[in-house]
């Protein structure tokens, strides 16, 4: 099997990881992680009451950055035959709108009464956007894949009609 057929089942098409659409999600959803878990310390350690906040924002934290280095793994290393590839599988199904959903739906929660704090507001904000661009690369994806379908079968009709004009 090909490397490039394996890395369409492993990660649903071959992307190079120096395309924006590929890092710029990857990267913007590391640095909310980040934020997210350094913000959660910080309001477990605070004394003015935000524990329950510092708790959701750490364990949201630490969930992104691990489905983030995975995702990291899956495009710069894992290959079928390693251990990885059964991870990177999982989060290859839960790339693109899925998650970008769920970490709009995180931002969002960020703005609740409950866990409002003047940093997990902007937390919130980071999540949103890191979904939107996650939202973005799924839209960008999908017209990639319908381009090069609709190349192929103009290919295609290219390549019979020119067959014709030769008989």
């Amino acid at each position: 099997m090909a490397e490039a057929e394996i890395e369409t089942k492993t990660y649903g098409m071959k992307m190079a990881c120096c395309q924006p659409f590929v890092c710029l999600p990857i990267i913007w959803a590391s640095i909310s992680g980040l934020g997210l878990s350094t913000v959660g310390v910080y309001d477990l350690l605070k004394a003015d009451g935000h524990f329950f906040t510092g708790i959701f924002l750490l364990s949201v934290g630490v969930i992104v950055l691990l489905l983030e280095s995975i995702s990291v793994l899956a495009l710069t290393c894992c290959r079928k035959i390693t251990c990885c590839h059964k991870y990177t599988k999982v989060v290859g199904w839960f790339d693109t709108w899925k998650r970008g959903l769920v970490y709009a739906i995180v931002g969002a929660i960020c703005f609740l009464a409950i866990l409002r704090t003047k940093y997990s507001i902007v937390c919130g904000i980071s999540m949103i956007l890191a979904g939107s661009l996650y939202i973005l690369k799924a839209c960008k994806v999908r017209s990639v894949k319908r381009s090069a379908e609709t190349d192929r079968k103009a290919l295609t009709q290219d390549f019979h009609d020119g067959q014709k004009l030769d008989v």
